[in-house]
């Protein structure tokens, strides 16, 4: 071997190599670890929104001294993403670098539609939230909103179905309290409390039933919008407990005297 120049010219390219690859991941671990590179700052941006309105102060400086790591080259971002996203009210969390010595986290916000799956209206607790977007986040609010319920995998689609019904009763100034599908996928809607509507609205439910259509349930509600006259008139003293809606051309209501 040692009388063969093309083999001590390979053994010396080899060693070579391995010397500046060496040389190079001492250099590499010298610069990254430099304190002249080290995070100096964090820059939350919020699109879409004036303000952070869940988000807290307290819990983004929890974030920054707690789960950043490392300086402006080693730094992770995809664990300081995650650390971002497991904030209750983060719907997504995008990270960047600011050269030369900062982060930029780019934050959205859930923003809550309705209360989800949820027995009682505990407001103090942890509990199971609907975004817009028809998505289910667990989070503690104070706020007044509506509940709907439903087959797990369907929170998407009452989430629409309630936006539709919703904007339906709005010329009505009636508000839906709970909205629920059940297992056999009929619709129930209980109208919240309102003695300022056309109709006096005290806790009414209007039964909706099941639509092999999706614009059936809407028709159906139709109806009972059409008759508001009507049921003014005919029930102008007393009650209305339910309006069953489930008829092919008509309803049935129920009242209290």
């Amino acid at each position: 071997m040692w009388h063969s120049p093309q083999t001590l010219n390979r053994t010396s390219s080899a060693l070579i190599a391995l010397a500046v690859g060496v040389l190079l991941y001492g250099a590499a671990r010298v610069f990254l670890g430099m304190g002249a590179y080290a995070l100096q700052t964090l820059t939350i941006s919020h699109p879409g929104a004036p303000a952070l309105q869940r988000v807290t102060r307290a819990q983004i400086a929890e974030i920054a001294e707690n789960e950043i790591r490392g300086n402006f080259f080693s730094v992770e971002m995809t664990a300081v993403q995650a650390a971002f996203e497991k904030l209750p009210w983060v719907r997504s969390a995008q990270v960047r670098r600011q050269w030369p010595a900062g982060l930029e986290v780019e934050l959205v916000e859930h923003v809550a539609l309705a209360r989800w799956n949820q027995h009682g209206n505990v407001a103090d607790d942890e509990t199971l939230l609907l975004n817009t977007h028809g998505e289910v986040f667990n989070a503690r609010s104070d706020e007044k909103l509506p509940s709907l319920s439903g087959p797990p995998a369907a929170a998407a689609e009452v989430a629409q179905q309630y936006r539709r019904l919703q904007a339906m009763l709005e010329p009505l100034r009636q508000r839906i309290d709970a909205l629920d599908l059940s297992k056999r996928r009929a619709w129930r809607v209980e109208l919240a409390a309102n003695t300022t509507a056309a109709v006096r609205v005290a806790g009414i439910t209007l039964k909706l039933g099941r639509a092999e259509q999706e614009s059936g349930i809407e028709k159906r509600l139709a109806r009972y919008i059409a008759a508001q006259d009507y049921m003014q008139k005919r029930f102008a003293e007393q009650r209305v407990a339910y309006v069953d809606l489930r008829y092919a051309q008509g309803f049935a209501v129920r009242v209290v005297r």
